[in-house]
């Protein structure tokens, strides 16, 4: 889950960006192939991870993309500029393949339920250079993500995320208000030290977010009709019909 640099949550209004959440095999083939490239400079060009799947191109995608990945983005005009995949652990997963061994015996027979999903591949892209920073802030792109991600897991009945993430994303995590709950570490393709943990999936966490960046931003990020989840409310914001 790597991150470049960042945008202030208040340097553009969240009306520039249209959010989704939507299943692989909902996704048309041209917006796929935005989130593949977006990924290939990320990764690739970018932080350059020496990642095992990949074997040149354009497009930095794997097995794991595929029918059980859910993908959260957002759009600004007709770009790619954030995005983060979603797949059940019950599923064959990053965590359950090739970083498998960052993860104890007992953690991986604890967190192959139905409540805990992996997060991966996380990304947002590049600003301009012109763009203000301001200290301590959070690009308002990874909000969206990290607030979908909760509303999301919310609507689904999810208890965490498992994500593996590096010392700068740890960082971002922990300047949202999001607890990260670290249980190994380890060293990464590049030489750098990453960690395994368990992101909280709840209304607390959803609430701390929203705290920590001092702002009304973002009450809500995916729309959902799910009656039995009424703390989520429709905000106009396209959700695959799947999960409506």
């Amino acid at each position: 889950m790597p991150l470049d640099k960042e945008e202030p949550v208040n340097s553009r209004p969240l009306t520039n960006y249209k959010v989704y959440v939507k299943k692989y095999e909902h996704l048309d083939k041209a917006t796929l192939e935005k989130i593949y490239r977006s990924r290939k400079n990320a990764f690739i060009d970018r932080r350059k991870w020496d990642i095992e799947s990949y074997d040149g191109g354009d497009l930095e995608c794997d097995k794991y993309d595929n029918h059980d990945s859910v993908y959260l983005y957002t759009l600004n005009a007709s770009s790619v500029t954030s995005c983060v995949r979603l797949r059940p652990s019950t599923v064959p997963t990053l965590l359950s393949g090739p970083l498998k061994w960052l993860k104890a015996p007992s953690t991986l027979q604890e967190t192959e339920t139905t409540s805990v999903w992996e997060a991966s591949r996380f990304f947002i892209t590049p600003i301009n250079e012109g763009t203000s920073r301001t200290k301590g802030t959070i690009d308002v792109r990874t909000v969206i993500l990290f607030l979908g991600m909760i509303e999301f897991g919310l609507a689904k009945e999810i208890d965490k995320f498992e994500v593996v993430v590096d010392a700068l994303m740890a960082r971002i995590v922990r300047r949202s208000g999001w607890k990260l709950d670290v249980l190994d570490a380890g060293t990464g393709t590049s030489h750098e030290t990453i960690y395994y943990g368990l992101l909280d999936c709840s209304k607390e966490s959803h609430q701390a977010i929203r705290r920590r960046i001092g702002t009304g931003l973002l009450p809500t990020v995916i729309a959902s009709s799910l009656k039995e989840h009424t703390d989520i409310r429709n905000s106009g914001i396209e959700i695959d019909p799947y999960y409506s």
